[in-house]
């Protein structure tokens, strides 16, 4: 280093003014770091849903679609489905589905479609999701509390209690245990009391928070791939925030110091005191320099600026095979990874026709994770009447969760499909009906259609069409559908 090097290097540095933001802006990255070296999978994955926005935004999207998917609880009798507690005559029937109706409400009971959206959320990111639910007699289910993953176990029997050493492969889950092994916090709860969901726990090998493997117990998470890709976006991100924060537009004020050198105070017996002194005046003169901008009034924290000394240089060295602008265009590709596996496309660039076809798939995603949340939650139901109204298990079974499709124009094209199979004359209307995602026509539901429609109109419950519009609505399907030619051009 040279001397005068040796003289300026201490206040280069030093007066440079600091912009704060970036340090704010970095903030979430490192807590997003903090979590990934928990070591806790059930936090990295969480961190994951909470700072990548992509992520965030296709979890989100399946979880709202799953909501979507809950339509009510409905009571499956020899008629078909009641929908309406008023629909049917039996005072029992009517006081259990209207207690049912009021559990899953969102006034009086537990907002069963919010715990749709919240379960899709949940199912996403870490694959399970368990509630203590616990039953008391004559009162049922008063408490749907979920527990969080990164603090639950389970063991098959209580002699697995806090053993992280087991060789034994754990397969079933008779106990759920909270904070296990931390014993001011350790709660065990019976399995009897617990609801879980999960994605696809069947014959999936996973190592619990304590080291012990499990069989068949808990669902490997459907992100869980993205782990890498997680935290090599985020650092991208990072780099690139300081590589800006470090590349803004500066002004560098370069002063002539070159008085300040130790020659001039031979009046001090040593050199090292004669560089000492030399250095603490050149460090006065470019302060007080900087102090006279800043009462100047210059706005120094929006722009950093370098005071430094005329032969000294401000540059960069960056890769000679690319630039720092160069990491930006893998995020892209990293976004279709995620894309890829939540199956969740990126439609905002897209046609309508191509963002309809793509979202299709991830419509498939929704609904088996829905049907999951769906057949978990008709469990819970049953649970609560047996407990309210001993209930014998055939008439239990008869409670179920009704189901829509996700999505409106889903219905066009379902309606095109309805009118072709009826046209083909191979159908009952049950079963077109079924396939349209309703149930079969009920007693009073056909007295009504007989009503507007009349006897004929009505036979084995399909409403009449006036015979051109019929035939024209048929035809437009065909033809769409490639059985017929296109229709010629009318001749002048």
């Amino acid at each position: 280093m040279s001397l005068w090097n040796r003289i300026t290097s201490r206040f280069r540095t030093n007066l440079a003014i600091q912009t704060p933001p970036v340090v704010s802006t970095i903030k979430m990255p490192e807590e997003f770091f903090s979590e990934v070296r928990s070591g806790n999978p059930y936090r990295v994955l969480t961190a994951m849903t909470r700072f990548d926005p992509e992520l965030s935004g296709d979890i989100r999207v399946v979880g709202n679609m799953c909501g979507k998917y809950y339509k009510g609880i409905v009571y499956k009798d020899k008629e078909g489905y009641i929908t309406d507690p008023d629909d049917t005559e039996d005072s029992q029937v009517i006081k259990w589905l209207t207690e049912a109706q009021r559990f899953a409400s969102p006034d009086e009971g537990f907002s069963f479609q919010d715990r749709f959206i919240a379960c899709g959320k949940k199912l996403m990111t870490h694959g399970d999701i368990v509630f203590y639910a616990p039953t008391a007699n004559n009162k049922g289910v008063q408490v749907i509390q979920p527990l969080p993953m990164r603090n639950m176990t389970a063991i098959p029997d209580r002699s697995y209690l806090g053993n992280s050493t087991t060789q034994d492969l754990l397969q079933y889950a008779q106990f759920y245990v909270y904070c296990e092994g931390e014993n001011e916090k350790q709660q065990v709860f019976d399995g009897d009391d617990m609801l879980q969901v999960s994605a696809d726990n069947v014959a999936e090998w996973v190592v619990d928070l304590l080291g012990r493997t499990t069989f068949g117990m808990w669902s490997v998470s459907p992100i869980v791939s993205l782990k890498l890709t997680a935290r090599w976006k985020m650092n991208t991100i990072l780099n690139d925030i300081l590589w800006r924060h470090r590349a803004i537009p500066r002004e560098v004020h370069k002063l002539n110091l070159s008085m300040y050198t130790p020659d001039r105070y031979q009046h001090l017996p040593t050199y090292e005191e004669r560089l000492a002194q030399a250095q603490t005046d050149a460090l006065k003169a470019a302060t007080a320099y900087r102090d006279e901008l800043e009462q100047g009034g210059r706005q120094l924290d929006a722009d950093q600026v370098y005071i430094i000394d005329k032969e000294s240089d401000v540059g960069y060295t960056e890769p000679k095979t690319t630039t720092y602008m160069s990491p930006n265009q893998v995020i892209p590709d990293m976004n279709k990874s995620i894309h890829h596996v939540t199956q969740v496309p990126a439609i905002g660039e897209k046609s309508y026709s191509a963002a309809y076809w793509n979202i299709s798939i991830a419509i498939m995603e929704a609904e088996v994770l829905a049907e999951k949340i769906k057949e978990a939650h008709e469990k819970l139901i049953r649970k609560h009447l047996k407990a309210m109204f001993k209930l014998e298990a055939d008439v239990l079974r008869r409670f179920e969760i009704g189901t829509r499709l996700i999505l409106g124009r889903d219905l066009v094209e379902r309606g095109k499909l309805l009118v072709m199979l009826d046209s083909t004359q191979a159908f009952t209307p049950d079963e077109i009906r079924d396939e349209f995602g309703y149930a079969k026509l009920t007693k009073k539901q056909k007295e009504i259609l007989n009503e507007i429609y009349g006897a004929d109109g009505i036979k084995g419950g399909r409403p009449p069409f006036l015979p051109s519009t019929q035939e024209e609505t048929i035809r437009d399907v065909q033809r769409e559908a490639g059985k017929l030619p296109s229709q010629p051009a009318e001749s002048d």
